[in-house]
């Protein structure tokens, strides 16, 4: 055992295990059953969410809450932070039924949290407001209780010690006694009816908390049975029934009926000497005390009121809301030809200003006790006026700053812009802060409002704040609009004030749409919930604004259909007014700018993530349908001199002159692996490249060797292994001659010693010494058994096809033979366009793209030129799956004579494969194997195939015909660059060949 799990179960106590295992084990029953209970609507009053969720959760953070729980599930087994040590004791003492049990209640508890997550946000937060009804009510219940225990105990003692002084005055002989004890007795006396209204308000406030647990009870016995479809319509009725009796009975019943106390006055203090005694004047100020106690507490009771009766009403409407929503906005309209369903929409409609006027009624009371409370009230009234006062004027302030904000940063952008009127991201950035500069005061007031938002202070006006971010919104969507239109329309001093005028129109209207929409939703949302008022004015609102967008739009068509054939594709824009054609002619204009926003939000994309392959392939699709009709002259094509073709013949670069890196710092890779081996700080001596044909190879292994050659104490021999070098004993023979060896028998070891320098040996096309048929493997296991052995002054490098080397690996495994491999991925758009233009550059021929520019059909400026140019390129990479030989062969098929020294670019001309699905498998067969081993015979074909030698030659000539195969001079066939990409899809997809 490790020292650290030594340490660790001398922790683990047996008997103090067990103990906190028991413990907590109940403590995550009683929740399991607390929880069930609740879930079912029954009352619990000993659960509070606060103990599972703390007392800082709010229902935005439900999300966030249950992420965290489903963590604890995946991630700790379910077993939460405050019992991982337990639970290891467990494991660590072999006390694994016990770890077993206490994992599966852990998981229990938190799948019912997570329920009770989900269940409580469905119904508006009402299962975590139980804390506030059925928690708050006992709460309440016990002070009142406690309260009521106290007054009857003071009140009883008053009354005795009443008695006591009313018969001693009646003795008194004295009338200046006797008149001071009538005092003290009528101080009493006050003093008992005030302790009596007391225990007359606490008897109302007990009856209408008993009232409101009636309530809470049925309500929440019918959030329990929402999903319960057989009771969903008749419950519906149920909570609907139960809310209004809510929203109208006891709105009434606490606002309307006379809810004052009425309080006995308290009389003057006499002037007499005789008054003037400490006794009385303590009992005259307890009383004074006393009635401000009562108004105080009075008035707080009420509030307490009226909040729970504001969170019942608001609990009913989310469990209404609820019930609604399991129903459907179908069955509100299902139900219009009913004249109940009018009566239930009248309800919400006459309901509505009920809690309105609570909120002003709770306000009253407030106001209503200070006044009571006297000097000490009205200090807190003046303080309360004195904060609104700084807020005005804190606003004020606010709004001067604002302006100065905008007219600094005004003039900072434009000195800046002076400064640097070149650069281009601070020329875009000018030009969006004058097109958006409108809207900087009411963002920042937005974000004004959003910070009061999160103060307490302001939660009793939150819905005031509400609305003056919808007044906002709608200030900024004016601005916008505009400026949309603006950009949408071409603009001289002869159209302006006319625009200005259309567009005001406009901008106000959708402005005002805005307005009513939400407000309307807010406050109807806020007093009545989103049940039949709020599904009413949502459809209506909704309706009414698809018709005005119908109509505001057909105003702007001209403008519309300009602007699109203007910024994006003519041929795009064809083909959408094609489409349209076929709907009514008033939907045009409102489809067109439909159109013009969806390509907005998706050259967005393309700009954002225009390094992404994803982004590019779509550029490079969406272009290449763009100028699809676009053809070379073959005439023309005919016409480039054979030695600009040269330059882009797919021949391995010699030089660094016109050497690309492709971006994935192979080479480097390379050279790392074989310093470490030269300075002894790694035993490999030995690599592999692999790659598709084509891909940069040969191109790379050149490079390495200019490199290494640069290396005084290293010597580098490059060769490409002849095809097809089957036999170990003619591979043996072949590196003999390589490596200088002259004996008969090749003796790896032999020649590693007569080496004067480490040398490194590059073996390219590496594929050629196997042959998938018997026998064929021989020369292959002979190079990696040389591979094997521990030589110490030669270094292995080897290129094979992609498809050579996956199958080799498939077949044989590559780790106990060779473990640096490396895969040499298609470039990148930028890497191809470098290749590409390195190369043209040593020409004297210049380029149009005046034909790619004329099939976009786009007058915009910034999509001339550089941007078609660019787009083209990413269009020859996404051809040529990023492989520089199948780019250059596009490049040269895109190319048509223009004038003496210069060239039309236009379509690359990437050949189909139409029809290669009819094919006979045979043919697909031959295609696999010449693809698997890079170059085959005819023969070798045959034997590896084996298939007749007809079928074989019938297989070779079709393919030639469909050019998916060229034949080099040594009569080898191998797979065409043009059609190679398409061919190795189709393949993969028939199971033909493996691997990506």
């Amino acid at each position: 055992m490790s020292s650290y799990s030594f340490s660790f179960a001398k922790t683990c106590d047996r008997e103090q295990t067990l103990k906190s295992y028991h413990q907590s084990f109940e403590n995550l029953n009683l929740q399991k059953q607390q929880v069930q209970a609740v879930l079912k609507g029954e009352v619990v009053e000993e659960f509070s969410p606060s103990i599972l969720f703390g007392h800082d959760f709010s229902l935005d953070q439900t999300e966030s809450k249950i992420v965290s729980l489903n963590k604890v599930k995946v991630e700790k087994q379910s077993i939460s932070l405050e019992h991982e040590t337990l639970y290891q004791c467990l494991e660590e003492l072999k006390l694994n039924k016990r770890a077993q049990n206490f994992q599966n209640l852990s998981a229990e508890v938190l799948d019912l949290k997570i329920e009770f997550l989900l269940r409580n946000k469905k119904l508006g937060d009402t299962l975590r407001n139980k804390e506030s009804g059925e928690n708050s009510l006992p709460g309440l219940r016990e002070k009142l209780d406690q309260d009521n225990s106290e007054t009857r105990q003071l009140k009883k003692e008053l009354e005795i010690k009443l008695i006591e002084n009313t018969s001693e005055s009646s003795k008194e002989k004295s009338v200046v006694k006797r008149e001071s004890l009538s005092f003290k007795n009528e101080l009493t006396r006050i003093k008992i009816e005030l302790l009596d209204a007391r225990l007359t308000a606490n008897k109302a406030l007990e009856n209408r908390i008993k009232v409101f647990e009636g309530y809470n009870t049925k309500l929440l016995e019918l959030a329990s049975e929402i999903k319960k479809s057989a009771k969903l319509e008749s419950n519906f009725f149920l909570v609907e029934d139960l809310w209004l009796k809510l929203a109208k009975e006891n709105y009434y019943d606490i606002i309307f009926k006379e809810n004052s106390l009425n309080l006995p006055a308290i009389p003057n203090f006499p002037k007499g000497e005789n008054f003037q005694t400490e006794e009385i004047k303590e009992i005259y100020q307890e009383l004074q005390v006393l009635k401000v106690e009562i108004l105080k507490g009075h008035t707080q009771k009420k509030t307490q009121e009226i909040k729970l009766l504001n969170k019942l009403v608001t609990n009913s409407n989310s469990i209404r809301a609820s019930y609604y929503q399991e129903l459907g906005h179908g069955y509100f309209f299902g139900s219009l030809g009913d004249l109940k369903s009018y009566m239930l929409l009248k309800n919400e409609v006459t309901a509505a200003p009920l809690r309105v006027l609570s909120y002003v009624y709770k306000k009253y009371l407030y106001i209503a006790e200070k006044i009571k409370l006297g000097k000490e009230g009205y200090v807190d009234i003046f303080g309360h006026l004195i904060v609104l006062v700084l807020l005005v004027v804190l606003f004020f302030t606010l709004k001067i700053v604002f302006a100065r904000t905008e007219d600094k940063l005004d003039s900072w952008f434009r000195s800046i812009f002076k400064a640097l009127p070149n650069l281009f991201i601070l020329r875009k950035a000018y030009s969006f802060w004058v097109k958006m500069k409108e809207i900087t005061v009411p963002c920042l007031w937005y974000g004004v409002l959003g910070v009061l938002e999160d103060i307490e202070y302001f939660d009793d006006v939150y819905l005031v704040i509400e609305l003056l971010q919808v007044f906002l919104g709608g200030q900024i969507l004016q601005v916008l609009v505009t400026k949309f239109l603006g950009a949408v329309s071409r603009l001289d001093t002869g159209n302006f004030q006319v625009f200005k005028k259309k567009a005001s129109e406009t901008s106000i209207r959708f402005k005002n749409i805005y307005l009513f929409y939400f407000t309307a939703l807010i406050l109807i949302e806020v007093t009545v919930g989103k049940v039949y008022l709020y599904t009413v004015v949502y459809y209506i609102v909704l309706f009414y604004s698809l018709i005005q967008f119908v109509k505001e739009s057909a105003r702007w068509e001209s403008e519309f259909i300009k602007y699109a054939e203007k910024r994006f594709s003519g041929v795009l824009v064809e083909g959408y007014g094609r489409l349209t054609n076929f709907l009514p002619k008033k939907f045009n204009a409102a489809l067109f700018l439909i159109f013009i926003w969806v390509l907005q939000v998706f050259n967005l994309f393309v700009s954002l993530t225009e390094n992404l392959e994803i982004s590019k392939k779509i550029s490079a699709n969406l272009f290449k349908k763009q100028i699809e009709k676009v053809e070379a002259d073959s005439e023309q094509e005919n016409l480039i001199p054979e030695s600009y073709k040269e330059l882009f013949s797919p021949r391995s670069i010699e030089t660094d002159e016109e050497y690309v890196e492709n971006g994935y710092k192979i080479e480097e890779k390379v050279l790392a692996e074989i310093d470490e081996w030269r300075e002894g700080k790694n035993d490999e001596h030995s690599l592999v490249l692999f790659g598709d044909k084509g891909i940069g190879k040969t191109t790379l292994l050149k490079k390495v060797e200019r490199e290494l050659g640069a290396k005084e104490d290293i010597a580098t021999i490059y060769c490409k292994v002849p095809s097809k070098l089957t036999q170990k004993a003619d591979l043996y023979k072949f590196l003999g001659e390589l490596l200088g060896d002259q004996d008969e028998n090749f003796d790896i070891y032999r020649t590693d010693k007569r080496l004067e320098r480490r040398t490194v040996v590059i073996l390219d096309e590496a594929q050629n010494v196997y042959l998938s048929q018997t026998g064929g493997f021989d020369a292959y296991y002979g190079l990696m058994n040389i591979l094997n052995m521990n030589t110490d002054n030669i270094y292995w490098i080897m290129s094979f096809n992609k498809y050579s080397w996956l199958y080799l690996d498939r077949a044989f495994g590559r780790t106990k033979f060779v473990r640096n491999v490396f895969e040499v991925q298609g470039w990148s758009d930028t890497k191809i366009k470098e290749l590409i233009v390195k190369r043209h550059e040593k020409s004297h021929f210049r380029l149009s793209y005046d034909l790619l520019i004329n099939a976009t059909r786009s007058q915009d400026e910034i999509d001339r030129y550089a941007s078609v140019e660019s787009k083209f390129f990413k269009l020859i990479w996404e051809l040529s799956r990023g492989n520089p030989r199948a780019a250059l062969f596009l490049w040269k098929s895109a190319l048509s004579r223009k004038s003496t020294h210069s060239l039309n670019v236009n379509v690359p001309r990437a050949i189909e494969l139409d029809g290669i699905e009819k094919l006979p498998d045979d043919l697909l067969f031959v295609i696999a194997e010449v693809l698997k081993h890079e170059n085959l015979s005819t023969s070798e074909i045959e034997r590896t195939t084996n298939l007749q030698k007809g079928i074989v030659r019938y297989a070779l000539k079709l393919g030639l015909e469909r050019k998916y195969f060229f034949k080099d001079e040594r009569n080898r066939y191998m797979i065409e660059i043009s059609t190679q990409y398409g061919l190795i899809k189709y393949l993969r997809l028939k199971n033909f060949i493996y691997g990506s």
